[in-house]
């Protein structure tokens, strides 16, 4: 009695007319090459930071319930609607691929639910993010499935084939779910940080986000975000001169740029010609990006240093503390503190953060059209536009002042500057051509600012991340998953370079620094503690630092 419904199974197979074992043929290698295409974009997009043990235990698994639920499908859905869903399931793929390789992350449920909508205004940009051998290998597959449904031809298979079929395949998927839930590997484990990659190494990403969904409360993200915060460096401050902290400051947080595009050349022409003349005068360092789930980590880690969250956009988290923040600190110090962003506010939900951080006045695209008149330049404020408002504002006030300027002009699709601005490639054609002509446009309006600061105004200029849409020619912005941008601190009137106590040393340009240890030492350049001895104030680090030097 035990076998007797497989015997049946067989013997309704032997029982198919010619035709129907056909289809059955076709069907089942139709079933086979989805599964094989679902397995290989869950192996290319899971990262790195998964559990290693049984892990060819865990991926024969996986690969077994990718199996089970193709074969469900098949067996269920009619021709017509497996020919839709193989269509659907391209895009799908393309934006797995797409955020994996931007982000060197895997995609998590957090991450959609968080910033879907922000996702959205870039979609048309993540496919120029998607590696050439994805879109031919998926393109073939898609073209591959559908000739096969094609080939399987008109009818059905018996009806009782199909559902003991089903039947079986979706008992087997939820008793390995609950078996292996009575292992180490259990749904409930996605409430420890990084635990929902190691879960989708088994389960694969179905699962995976509805444990998250089910599991993930704002208490979670919450506790997992403060987990984060523990984590700090403060390597510069030890080795370096600090600078003084004159009555301006000027931080300014550069949209896409990486560490070797300052000094490249195209068509002949210098990329960023002001940045390389920068570099003389200035104290330069190559700092690995922070850089997770999206572009918002770089101003949070400059803001705050500290790490951000690994699960979701951190200002999206509820009841997350500022206290501490840069701008706290200098409010404290009497600076007026100024943000200054061409995006709107509720992009990544900044407006409310930066509220939370101390910013005295908030200038995003809203507040940049409405009271400073700035006009929209393809649904942004450009970047000459937010300069020369920023160097209005330092030139009218008496008073010690803070601004941090985010540039959005060379934000991808790179499409934000207008016709009569690409300098570079006049009439460009493909991502890398706009990309080149985005970042000659932002060299320049650097360049105008620069000369409108008066003496002794403190800029630090950075990079967000790299562009990361010509890996081969820019190799030099990554190692594996790790991004390196430049930070470049410099005094208007001055010449810090030669005052540079690590120039010419490999700390400086090795790429061991991060966006968080230069936070640090502005943080004590300006008198206040570092993250890293807040921390340890409160028990959760331990690091003496000795003595510094005026840079």
């Amino acid at each position: 009695m035990r076998f007797r419904w497989f015997s049946t199974l067989i013997e309704d197979v032997r029982e198919c007319s010619p035709a129907q074992r056909r289809r059955l043929a076709v069907t089942s290698i139709f079933a086979l090459l989805w599964a094989t295409e679902i397995f290989v974009v869950q192996y290319v997009t899971l990262t790195r930071t998964y559990d290693p043990h049984w892990l060819a235990a865990k991926t024969a698994v996986r690969f077994s319930l990718d199996l089970a639920f193709v074969t469900t499908c098949v067996m269920v859905l009619p021709r017509a609607v497996l020919a839709v869903v193989a269509v659907a399931a391209v895009p799908v793929n393309l934006a797995l691929v797409a955020y994996c390789h931007y982000f060197h992350e895997t995609l998590s449920y957090s991450v959609v639910a968080s910033s879907w909508q922000e996702g959205a205004g870039v979609a048309g940009f993540g496919a120029a993010l998607v590696p050439w051998p994805a879109w031919i290998l998926l393109g073939l597959s898609l073209v591959a499935k559908l000739l096969l449904l094609r080939a399987a031809g008109g009818g059905t298979l018996p009806r009782r084939l199909r559902a003991a079929t089903g039947l079986a395949c979706v008992g087997f998927y939820i008793a390995v779910l609950v078996g292996l839930n009575q292992t180490n590997i259990k749904f409930a484990n996605v409430r420890r940080c990084m635990a929902s990659s190691d879960l989708m190494v088994t389960y694969g990403y179905s699962p995976a986000w509805i444990a998250e969904f089910v599991y993930f409360s704002d208490d979670t993200l919450l506790e997992h975000a403060l987990a984060q915060r523990r984590i700090s460096s403060d390597k510069l401050t030890p080795i370096e001169r600090h600078v003084e902290l004159p009555r301006r400051v000027v931080v300014v947080q550069v949209e896409s740029l990486g560490y070797s595009i300052v000094g490249h050349s195209a068509a002949g022409k210098e990329i960023t010609p002001f940045m390389n003349r920068l570099r003389a005068t200035s104290a330069l360092y190559r700092i690995r990006a922070i850089h997770y789930t999206c572009s918002a980590n770089a101003d949070f880690a400059m803001l705050n240093a500290v790490e951000p969250s690994r699960q979701m956009v951190p200002y999206k988290i509820p009841g997350y503390p500022y206290g501490d923040a840069l701008p706290h600190l200098l409010g404290g110090r009497g600076y007026r503190t100024v943000a200054l962003h061409g995006m709107s506010g509720a992009f990544f939900a900044r407006a409310p953060a930066y509220q939370q951080m101390g910013f005295s006045q908030r200038l995003f695209r809203e507040q940049l059209c409405i009271e400073c008149g700035a006009r929209l330049t393809n649904s942004i404020v450009a970047d000459r536009d937010v300069f020369e408002i920023s160097a209005r504002l330092l030139e009218a006030t008496t008073e010690p002042v803070f601004h941090f300027i985010t540039t959005m002009s060379s934000h991808g699709p790179f499409r934000y500057i207008k016709p009569d601005e690409a300098e570079i490639y006049p009439s460009p054609s493909g991502v890398r051509q706009h990309y080149l002509n985005s970042m000659r446009y932002v060299d320049n309006a650097l360049r105008d600012y620069f000369e409108r600061l008066p003496k002794g105004t403190l800029v630090v200029v950075y990079g967000d991340h790299p562009a990361n849409v010509a890996r081969d020619e820019f190799a030099a912005d990554y190692s594996g998953a790790a991004e390196y941008v430049p930070c470049f601190i410099h005094v208007t009137g001055e010449n810090l370079a030669t005052r540079q106590e690590t120039r010419g040393r490999p700390v400086a340009t090795d790429g061991s620094l991060s966006l968080i240890d230069v936070a640090n030492y502005l943080r004590t350049s300006a008198g206040c503690r570092s993250s890293l001895e807040t921390n340890r104030s409160d028990g959760l680090a331990k690091r003496d630092r000795p003595g510094r030097r005026a840079l």
